[in-house]
């Protein structure tokens, strides 16, 4: 396989600087890099000539290209070059004055390959994951999403180059396997929901000193198992997903609502816009004598969105109705009675 690696200078002076091919290894002992590649254990002697790499302003670079399997000279000069003490890279635990930087291109191609790898593994987590679980994660990796919608939850965690996962997505596979999480998740959306009470740099559970950082709480969760059953019923009382937000559905799901995101964009330019191509031919907003007939109509339109009706923002009275009405049968479940009795009251009210 053909490799590259290539030396610079780690701060690039007007004058020449000198790389000597020449050093003591702390076990291989004097190493000496002749001019034709030939690498000894000793000094030059007459006719043999030490190679010296001098970097200036035209000459920055030193590359060696060589293929892995054939070019055995090289590939020992890459090695002679990996542990001088001057020259800094993955593999020299000998570098003691880094004045050089060895980068090998084949490494780099690796990592960034890999770093793709685990944005996309983490990506897929995400996108295929709950609502509810996208909103665990958040609070797993330190996020806050209380108040944010599922898409900028969404993008605080994996945009490809801000997303907080995207950061060190190995870290974050790797970490989110360990039997730690779910006491991590609760201890965090304690801490959040205030059930963990921090006053000057400590925190307080009921009172009780439990620690200056968050690993104690985490510790104290963890340890104390009647108390931790107690801090997750508290947690489930406060945690609650956001209007309107399915806990059922996928991330992806949610985020590739085109239609609503469409709607919501144009909404704000326009009241009246009705999506292209709609079947519903219905004026949007009918003029009401009534100044209240407008806020009515906007809650019944939400209530109509909690049945999932693709159509309710573009619905007047009539339509909206007997579209809610052949719907509520199938999505008893969604409403509760007294929301149904709410429904019928906003429906009188809005004028046809």
């Amino acid at each position: 396989m053909i490799q590259t690696v290539t030396i610079t200078v780690k701060e690039q002076k007007n004058s020449t600087t000198p790389l000597e091919g020449k050093y003591t290894h702390p076990k291989k002992g004097k190493l000496n890099l002749l001019m034709d590649g030939t690498i000894i254990s000793r000094d030059s002697e007459k006719g043999e000539n030490t190679k010296m790499i001098n970097f200036d302003e035209r000459n920055r670079f030193f590359t060696i290209t060589y293929d892995d399997k054939t070019d055995a000279r090289l590939m020992n000069e890459v090695n002679f070059w990996k542990n001088h003490p001057q020259v800094e890279c993955l593999d020299n635990d000998y570098c003691i004055k880094p004045m050089f930087v060895m980068v090998d291109k084949t490494v780099e191609i690796r990592a960034s390959i890999k770093l793709i790898k685990e944005k996309g593994a983490v990506y897929n987590l995400v996108n295929n994951a709950k609502v509810k679980d996208m909103l665990d994660i958040a609070f797993f990796v330190g996020g806050n999403p209380i108040k944010k919608s599922t898409g900028e939850i969404f993008l605080s965690l994996i945009d490809f180059n801000t997303g907080t996962l995207m950061q060190k997505p190995g870290n974050f596979l790797r970490d989110y396997k360990t039997p730690d999480v779910a006491y991590t998740i609760i201890a965090k959306k304690a801490v959040i929901f205030g059930i963990f009470e921090k006053r000057e740099m400590h925190y307080y559970f009921d009172n009780e000193l439990v620690g200056g950082e968050f690993d104690d709480v985490l510790a104290y969760c963890k340890t104390n198992e009647k108390m931790f059953d107690f801090i997750k019923k508290e947690v489930a009382a406060k945690d609650t997903l956001p209007i309107g937000v399915n806990e059922d559905e996928t991330v992806g799901e949610a985020v590739d609502d085109k239609l609503g995101e469409a709607k919501k964009q144009n909404e704000i330019l326009d009241p009246n816009w009705v999506p292209p191509g709609s079947e519903d031919k219905e004026p949007v907003i009918t003029p009401s004598p009534d100044p209240s007939a407008d806020t009515d109509l906007i809650a019944l339109r939400e209530m109509a969105k909690k049945l999932k009706m693709p159509m309710y923002h573009v619905c007047g009275k009539a339509k909206l109705i007997e579209k809610i009405e052949a719907l509520k049968a199938k999505n008893v479940n969604i409403l509760t009675e007294e929301e149904i009795i709410e429904f019928d009251i906003m429906a009188k009210k809005v004028p046809a």
